[in-house]
């Protein structure tokens, strides 16, 4: 199912879905310009492993998060001369870098009881019903007391959020080795 709603935002749009998702007890959400050759048996198999451990913990798992800590640069990196002002001393195209915090790809799997957070803040909101998904949910679970927890992919899985076609252009031998990962192309 495809869903976009600018007007309700991310969280309206997830919204949008709950009568097709009905009572199944968790959905996934994957925002469409992301590219990720994620394995998505294991994907849900912990995700499954960590609910029933919270179950048993008597706690309340609201859902995991893909991330990733490293990302490859869309530019050059420099280290200048600390003794010669602006003479580089080293020069790097595009490099593959270590996160100091890991990132989120907007790929998702939810418990359903995301469906009443969603309402509860739409409801409560002052300003519309524009719900964002990341800054006014996913920021604000852990403090609800909502188990909300990483995925981390390993780097050998590559990722493109894809921001425009001139964009997947530029990076089209990213998109093909992602494919290629997903055994979609050869």
């Amino acid at each position: 199912m495809f869903v976009e709603d600018k007007k309700n935002g991310t969280g309206g749009a997830i919204l949008n879905a709950e009568t097709e998702i009905g009572s199944d007890e968790s959905f996934m959400v994957w925002f469409a310009d992301n590219i990720c050759a994620l394995d998505m048996d294991s994907f849900v198999k912990q995700y499954k492993f960590l609910n029933e451990s919270q179950k048993n913990r008597g706690k309340n798992m609201i859902g995991m998060v893909v991330t990733r800590d490293y990302r490859r640069e869309e530019t050059g990196r420099i280290v200048c001369d600390p003794n010669e002002t602006n003479r580089i001393m080293e020069f790097t195209e595009k490099p593959f870098t270590k996160l100091d915090l890991p990132e989120t790809l907007g790929i998702y799997i939810f418990s359903n009881t995301l469906f009443s957070i969603i309402h509860n803040q739409r409801d409560s909101s002052i300003i519309g019903n524009s719900i964002d998904l990341s800054f006014d949910i996913l920021a604000k679970l852990p403090s609800l007391g909502f188990g909300l927890y990483s995925y981390p992919i390993s780097s050998h899985i590559d990722w493109i959020d894809v921001e425009s076609p001139v964009y997947a252009e530029r990076n089209k031998e990213l998109v093909k080795r992602i494919l290629a990962q997903m055994k979609v192309i050869k």
